[in-house]
């Protein structure tokens, strides 16, 4: 995996610096680039949960999607939360399913500090799911492996569906990413300015 990341950083530079940007640039490319990708996984997860509710008849897709994942619902809410929380933002209220739109729960949390640390705080609370569903997905990956017990791995498999369904923003997460998104990107820019004198 870190040679492989390696490699990537390594290709990106060169073709950044072969097509003109400074190297100083390079921090404000790979933010950017992270941004991007953060949103490609949404999206991408939001459109298999698509094709998961476009090949059940009527109604009972958004069964699967919606009621039989809620394991899913309160880790995607129980991240936002921990991401909230760890950045020092105040969470007021968790709601783990009250469906709006496509919403299907929330988390209410005020941004606390200067614009820099607001910005940080929401762009990391609100793709809080995509951080974590992978890292959730793979421990229950690595559970069902390790366990002989079949209820254990159909547990396990059950959590990592439920994860992957839930993985996807919600139109007010990606909102609330993109006003932190901003901020990031203002302050990468100058540091990134403050490098090249």
């Amino acid at each position: 995996m870190g040679n492989a990341f390696t490699n990537i950083v390594t290709f990106t530079r060169e073709l950044f610096v072969g097509i003109g940007v400074p190297v100083k640039f390079m921090p404000l490319i790979y933010t950017l680039m992270i941004m991007f990708i953060l949103l490609v996984i949404s999206y991408t997860v939001n459109g298999i949960n698509i094709f998961i509710l476009r090949r059940f008849p009527a109604g009972s897709g958004m069964l699967v999607c919606r009621w039989l994942t809620i394991p899913g619902v309160v880790l995607h809410e129980c991240s936002h939360a921990f991401f909230a929380l760890i950045t020092g933002a105040k969470v007021k209220k968790i709601v783990f399913f009250g469906p709006s739109g496509d919403t299907l729960g929330y988390v209410s949390y005020c941004t606390r500090g200067g614009v820099v640390l607001s910005g940080i705080q929401s762009m990391l609370a609100s793709v809080a799911p995509i951080i974590v569903g992978p890292c959730v997905i793979y421990g229950m990956y690595v559970l069902m492996t390790a366990t002989t017990y079949l209820a254990l791995k159909i547990l396990a498999g059950y959590v990592m569906f439920s994860m992957f369904v839930h993985m996807d923003l919600s139109s007010a997460d990606v909102k609330q990413y993109l006003k932190g998104c901003g901020v990031i990107l203002v302050v990468v820019f100058l540091v990134c300015l403050i490098l090249l004198k």
